[in-house]
């Protein structure tokens, strides 16, 4: 009897040691911690992921450089950094000009009888204003200033204001050669000596009009010219020299 209960409890035990053995090979899940899932995700290649790079949209606008190949200009401001770039026609050489880009503009020494000097800005429109302002230096005598509109092959309009007080409204044709008055007078209003003056000359479909210190001189209608440059001009008149400058040139639309 006692050798069988020995056998039972070595039966128990053995089953005992198999529960055991079963339960360490396979660990309850819960007591683990929790596994992490792994995503492969596709990806874009460095170059792929800048080319799909939606850039925002510029909203400031660049400012208008005048160049020769542009036609027509809606604004236009210079103090004459660019002056290299302008057409210029002289009674001498345009070397023999003395020509100085200052912090107050564009300097320029006339000293020839009957001397001129022109020059031709890229800007070429039909219906333009045309501001600028100028002062004399140095020198006595007659001194015309010029400011002119519509300049082409044919002819030009060119509004003149003379240091004597004197103004005048005309157009010159280049097929031969000769200069036409439109409108022609004194005025108060034009300073004298070293004194700034400030010309503004409208070019408006027909309209052709002169104003000379914020104030309006005249104004005449001629239908000669449709198109050209804009441009200015210096004169002498006597034999005399003259230092000019001039300190800014202005070209909008009316």
């Amino acid at each position: 009897m006692k050798s069988n209960k020995q056998i039972l409890w070595l039966f128990i035990l053995l089953c005992g040691l198999v529960l055991t053995s079963c339960s360490q090979s396979n660990p309850v899940n819960s007591n683990d911690a929790p596994t992490q899932s792994v995503i492969i995700v596709e990806t874009e290649s460095p170059t792929e992921a800048i080319e799909n790079v939606v850039m925002p949209t510029e909203t400031a606008t660049e400012a208008i450089v005048p160049t020769a190949s542009i036609e027509y200009i809606e604004f236009y401001y210079s103090e004459f950094e660019d002056f290299d770039t302008w057409e210029i026609f002289s009674k001498n050489e345009i070397s023999s000009y003395s020509q100085e880009l200052t912090e107050d503009g564009l300097s320029l020494n006339l000293g020839d009888v009957d001397d001129y000097f022109t020059a031709y800005s890229n800007v070429l429109g039909t219906n333009t204003v045309v501001e600028i302002a100028f002062n004399l230096l140095e020198g006595e005598g007659s001194l015309v200033f010029q400011v002119i509109c519509r300049s082409s092959n044919n002819g030009e309009y060119v509004f003149e204001v003379n240091s004597d007080g004197s103004w005048e409204i005309g157009k010159f044709n280049f097929d031969d050669q000769t200069f036409e008055s439109l409108s022609v007078g004194l005025s108060e209003y034009i300073n004298p000596g070293i004194d700034i003056n400030k010309i503004l000359i409208e070019c408006n479909q027909d309209n052709l009009s002169l104003t000379i210190n914020d104030n309006l001189i005249d104004q005449v209608r001629d239908q000669s010219y449709q198109e050209g440059y804009a441009g200015f001009g210096l004169r002498l008149e006597e034999e005399n020299s003259a230092l000019v400058n001039i300190q800014f040139f202005f070209v909008s639309t009316p």
